[in-house]
């Protein structure tokens, strides 16, 4: 069992897929001396467009559970409208993601589980105004299926549910610590080498 284990592939690959977000932005508003119970209020709901590109490598541990670790650029663009005036969001993640799959090789249809942490940044504009934005923690898990055309591509589907947290800098007030909570719906393709 040992030789096996220490003969088993590990494959490269790479990925690209895009989407549809939903987030919202919850602020902080304790600075602005907010009473008890309402230190966090939600602004809004914010959908649009959402991409991503990987490269990572996975390897087989047993006939039906492989795993997978890879290195992720996402980016988001989200816009809600907003006392008649319409904002955005540009939101910038770089995450470290684990993976594990399930399903045996001849399977054509393999789900998976994951959770990533990293770094995330962004800002907003409104009526031509830029409110930027300070880096944050982010943390997210996902949920998905691939389904193999053959050995080296794949379709991909999955949901990601990711929090960061950051803050904002008000135009003419404090900086408010914010976290970004978001779900993004994705299909895209994977190549193995």
């Amino acid at each position: 069992m040992a030789a096996g284990a220490t003969h088993a592939d590990v494959t490269p690959y790479v990925s690209l897929k895009s989407g549809y977000m939903a987030n919202v932005i919850e602020v902080d508003t304790s600075s602005l001396g907010a009473p008890p119970g309402y230190k966090y209020i939600g602004i809004g709901d914010f959908d649009g467009f959402v991409g991503s590109v990987a490269g990572g490598i996975g390897g087989e541990i047993d006939p039906f559970v492989s795993l997978r670790g890879e290195l992720e650029y996402s980016y988001a663009r989200t816009s809600m409208i907003m006392m008649g005036e319409k904002m955005t969001l540009n939101a910038n993640a770089f995450m470290v993601n684990g993976y594990v799959d399930l399903g045996e090789k001849s399977w054509a249809i393999k789900p998976y589980v994951g959770a990533g942490a990293g770094y995330g940044f962004g800002n907003a504009s409104m009526m031509g105004e830029s409110i930027d934005g300070d880096g944050g923690f982010i943390y997210s898990g996902t949920i998905g299926a691939t389904y193999a055309f053959n050995q080296k591509f794949a379709l991909d589907a999955s949901v990601k549910r990711w929090i960061n947290n950051g803050s904002i800098k008000m135009p003419l007030g404090p900086s408010l610590d914010t976290q970004y909570v978001g779900t993004s719906f994705m299909l895209g393709a994977r190549y193995s080498f």
